[in-house]
């Protein structure tokens, strides 16, 4: 074999092992993006739900409020205990949601 072949083998194969290395670095980075993005996503659905538990749990305490006041003025309904618990359960359903025990411990208290 002449040095010029022997030359052309060695730039060929430098070639493809720089490609081999190349995709391989390029399906690793793809890797990397996809686990970040779905990261990102569970993060964004995550914030989602605590949101609309916070809502729901500021919601319930300004109707048990709201039933306090309207029950010390005598303009309470007759199903007031019933609305009163109903309200206490939907503030408990949204503190399950909350990822902060102390939230949940305070507002089951």
């Amino acid at each position: 074999m002449s040095a010029e072949v022997t030359a052309g083998w060695i730039g060929g194969l430098s070639g493809f092992g720089g490609a081999i290395v190349g995709a391989a670095s390029a399906i690793w980075a793809s890797s990397l993006q996809r686990k970040h993005e779905r990261k990102q996503a569970q993060e964004g659905r995550e914030a989602a739900q605590h949101d609309a538990a916070f809502d729901n749990a500021v919601q319930a305490v300004l109707k048990v409020k709201d039933l306090f006041r309207r029950k010390w003025r005598d303009v309470h309904e007759e199903d007031w205990e019933h609305q009163l618990y109903a309200e206490l359960d939907r503030l408990r359903l949204a503190a399950l949601s909350f990822r902060s025990p102390t939230l949940r411990q305070r507002l089951e208290e």
